[in-house]
């Protein structure tokens, strides 16, 4: 017997998700298969714009498999007998668990949304991956970067040696007006490791204007902080390996666009340039995004504690972190995400004490990357040289905010004195 939406005995949300149907420990297995194709049915009718984030995360890809397992099932075969009515066939060009999670990642993206605007996604093995696909699918002659993360300059400037593209600076484009119909702008914000924030709504009108192709690079915030689509960007990025996996143990990358002839091209490319994400962490990060609201609330939150306790420590020089009023971008930050990132960097006095700081804490680990439960510490200047030798990059993770301001306290007390130079 079905629940009444809204009656003392329902146990969801009125109006807001579909009723559940019960079948009878008597019913045959024809009976079942028909009531899960019907709840499926009912799911996927659901428009799902009245919906939270962290619901649709949870739901967003039921209907997409029959199956009557509640946690999604791992696929590892590379290759499927045929015909069948999954339409599948080798897993380089599809598989299960891949599309289940592409479609959680397009409605994320689209701010939990769920119908024909709906953005769509195509996940890759890494971020790196995702970067190059979206310059083969639209294959500008130019491209004006912003600053931030070193690997994104490095992945274009293989572009410039394949197909003879240019790339500008961002502050340069903005100056000249260098870019063409048909160019490309790509946008990290916040970015990597200052959290420097650039007006996604302003330069997409501008490249509105001027027929300019624009991409952003949202890794540091997540779909659960900013959704650069509605802000007018035509493709938002993110390295999938950082807070949407959250927990250190995959590597991906995904592009989203509500654009179909740039999604046609993602998909078709992918398959081609082979850079599809293996089954075990489609799986994985289908996992991941579950709790990705959760997540990064927590540790946004504890970020800003610990922002504004290095702020004022006597042997911080500087904190970019934009939960700061002396922050270039703090007022932007306020109008543009939900939340203050949940990685950011600050700087001592001089480049030894900074290197010395990286060994002296206990609760967070001396390692690269960002995202994950744990934090992390790691020093910058060890692989880009833009930036200060004296930054450090912290990136918060899901412990008590008061053991990470305690680690940081007694690690930045134990480091010494800065040199004195004559």
């Amino acid at each position: 017997q079905k629940a009444k939406m809204g009656s003392n005995n329902s146990r969801e949300t009125p109006n807001q998700l579909p009723n559940r149907t019960v079948v009878s420990p008597s019913s045959t297995r024809r009976d079942v298969t028909q009531s899960v194709l019907k709840k499926e049915k009912e799911i996927m009718s659901e428009k799902f714009s009245s919906l939270g984030v962290s619901t649709v995360a949870i739901i967003a890809d039921r209907g997409i498999e029959k199956c009557s397992d509640v946690a999604p099932p791992l696929h590892m075969s590379s290759t499927y007998e045929v015909p069948n009515e999954d339409g599948m066939a080798y897993s380089r060009a599809n598989q299960m668990t891949k599309k289940r999670l592409e479609k959680v990642l397009g409605v994320l993206e689209s701010g939990g949304i769920d119908d024909n605007s709906s953005a769509r996604a195509v996940v890759y093995s890494s971020g790196i991956a995702s970067i190059h696909a979206v310059l083969h699918a639209i294959k500008p002659k130019r491209v004006a970067v912003t600053r931030g993360y070193g690997g994104t300059v490095s992945a274009l400037r293989h572009h410039v040696e394949l197909t003879g593209m240019k790339i500008i600076d961002w502050e340069e484009e903005m100056k000249e007006n260098i870019l063409q119909e048909g160019d490309l702008y790509f946008v990290e914000t916040p970015s990597n490791p200052c959290c420097i924030l650039v007006d996604i709504e302003e330069v997409a009108k501008r490249c509105k204007e001027k027929k300019i192709r624009m991409v952003v690079d949202s890794t540091f915030a997540s779909p659960i902080l900013q959704n650069p689509l509605d802000l007018g960007a035509d493709v938002v990025m993110h390295s999938c390996t950082k807070f949407m996996g959250g927990h250190s143990d995959l590597l991906g990358g995904v592009l989203a666009t509500k654009d179909i002839a740039i999604y046609m091209k993602l998909v078709s490319q992918s398959i081609n340039l082979g850079s599809c994400m293996g089954s075990l962490e489609c799986w994985l990060l289908l996992r991941s995004l579950k709790t990705l609201k959760v997540r990064m609330q927590k540790q946004c939150r504890n970020a800003t504690k610990v922002a504004l306790f290095l702020s004022t420590h006597r042997r911080v020089t500087k904190v970019w972190h934009p939960s700061l009023e002396s922050h270039p971008s703090y007022e932007l930050c306020k109008r543009q995400m939900r939340l203050p990132p949940a990685c950011f960097s600050f700087e001592v006095a001089d480049a030894d004490l900074a290197q010395k700081l990286c060994g002296l804490t206990r609760i967070f680990l001396f390692a690269t990357s960002l995202g994950g439960v744990e934090s992390l510490i790691d020093y910058r200047y060890k692989y880009d040289d833009k930036v200060s030798p004296s930054l450090l990059r912290i990136s918060i993770g899901l412990e008590s905010s008061k053991d990470l301001i305690r680690d940081l306290e007694q690690a930045l007390e134990s480091m010494g004195e800065p040199k004195i130079v004559n």
